[in-house]
């Protein structure tokens, strides 16, 4: 699922309720706990992206709309627009 990056094609949609269905069964029938599943999800986001989710996070907060601003407009002379 991570594979992905932060692209949400439908595909991983589809993965994700499937990932969801399985845990959500295997709480109910008490094979493993909350935490056990996030140390497993934290453990693949680790693997996939080669940071702690905690990182994911915060650069999350830290991205900005000005990464996808196209600046490049603005290097050409104000008469040439």
């Amino acid at each position: 699922m991570y594979a992905n990056g932060e692209a949400k094609p439908p595909a991983r949609q589809q993965l994700w309720h499937e990932i969801k269905g399985f845990l959500k069964a295997g709480k109910l029938l008490s094979n493993f706990t909350a935490a056990a599943w996030q140390a497993i999800l934290d453990e693949e986001l680790l693997r996939a992206n080669g940071i702690t989710r905690e990182e994911h996070q915060l650069k999350q907060k830290l991205a900005t709309t000005d990464d996808e601003q196209d600046w490049d407009k603005y290097d050409v002379p104000p008469k040439m627009h």
